[in-house]
C-alpha cells in the first residue's frame, strides 16, 4: 500500500476513536419545574421527573397530595399493555396453515 493511504486509513481510526471516547450528550433533566395546578416552582422529586419523561404535567406535593385525598375512593384506570399476544397468535396460526397451504395446493 502507498504511505497516503496508510496515513489516510490511519488518520480516519483516530477520528473515529476521538469520537468514540467523547461523552455521550444527554438530555439534562430539569431540576426546577412549575406546578401545573398552582403555578409554583417546586425541585424536582422522582414522581415529578417520572411525569416529566412520560410528557404529562407534574404536579407539587402539596397539589399532588390534594388531588390523592379528592380521588381517594375512586377507581384509577390503568392500562394493561398486552401488546404483542395477538401479533404472536397470529404467527402461531399462520406458520402451520401457511406450511398446509403450501402443500397441499402447490405439492412439489
Amino acid at each position: 500500500m502507498e504511505l497516503g493511504v496508510v496515513i489516510g486509513i490511519l488518520v480516519i481510526l483516530l477520528v473515529a476513536l476521538f469520537f468514540k471516547l467523547l461523552p455521550a450528550k444527554r438530555n439534562k433533566e430539569p431540576t426546577l419545574f412549575n406546578c401545573a395546578r398552582c403555578g409554583g416552582q417546586s425541585v424536582h422529586t422522582e414522581r415529578t421527573l417520572t411525569a416529566w419523561r412520560n410528557n404529562k404535567k407534574p404536579y407539587c406535593n402539596d397539589c399532588h397530595k390534594r388531588w390523592l385525598e379528592s380521588n381517594a375512593g375512586k377507581p384509577v384506570f390503568r392500562h394493561k399493555n398486552n401488546a404483542g399476544c395477538l401479533g404472536f397468535v397470529l404467527v402461531l396460526i399462520l406458520i402451520p396453515s401457511s406450511y398446509f397451504i403450501v402443500q397441499v395446493i402447490y405439492p412439489g
